[in-house]
């Protein structure tokens, strides 16, 4: 279905402005939309549970996504997985495809010691991240450096479990 035609001919004003802000700016906070919108925060939360309902937005913690944006990010990440190596041995220890598979993998501890350690300290946790359009995320782990990287995997499963639905 077609975000054009529901838009059009089903919803109220406001929600077809949620929608068209969506779609032009992509991801937004339920704040930054009740701003352009000229609403208060909780009725925007009200029209994106509605919205939802109807599959046209997705709703991860404060930030709300146009469907189609992630269903084109989970595409994304499934064609670009992940691989959690154990440097000492060379073996892959698991493989994610969803930033929810990755959520998983860190809250219920199936990636430990050096493989995630390794994947954090030589970047390539990061890069993967932003290859999937998931700057700040990245940005939680390029902060880590290589010294604080228990801390910026704590922050990492914070900021997933917002965006998740873990």
């Amino acid at each position: 279905m077609r975000v054009e035609a529901v838009a059009s001919e089903e919803l109220p004003s406001t929600q077809r402005r949620i929608l068209e802000l969506l779609r032009r700016h992509g991801t937004m906070t339920v704040e930054e939309l009740a701003a352009a919108v000229g609403v208060k925060p909780s009725t925007i939360r009200k029209y994106a549970l509605e919205l939802e309902k109807r599959g046209l937005v997705v709703r991860y913690g404060k930030r709300i996504s146009p469907a189609e944006e992630q269903r084109e990010a989970e595409k994304t990440a499934a064609s670009l997985p992940f691989f959690f190596i154990d440097p000492g041995r060379g073996a892959v220890v698991l493989r994610v495809s969803s930033l929810e598979q990755l959520a998983a993998a860190l809250r219920y501890g199936l990636v430990e010691g050096e493989a995630l350690s390794y994947a954090v300290a030589s970047g390539c946790l990061a890069s993967w991240l932003r290859r999937l359009g998931e700057e700040g995320l990245a940005a939680i782990l390029d902060e880590a450096g290589e010294g604080n990287v228990g801390e910026a995997l704590d922050r990492l499963v914070d900021a997933l479990k917002a965006r998740t639905r873990l």
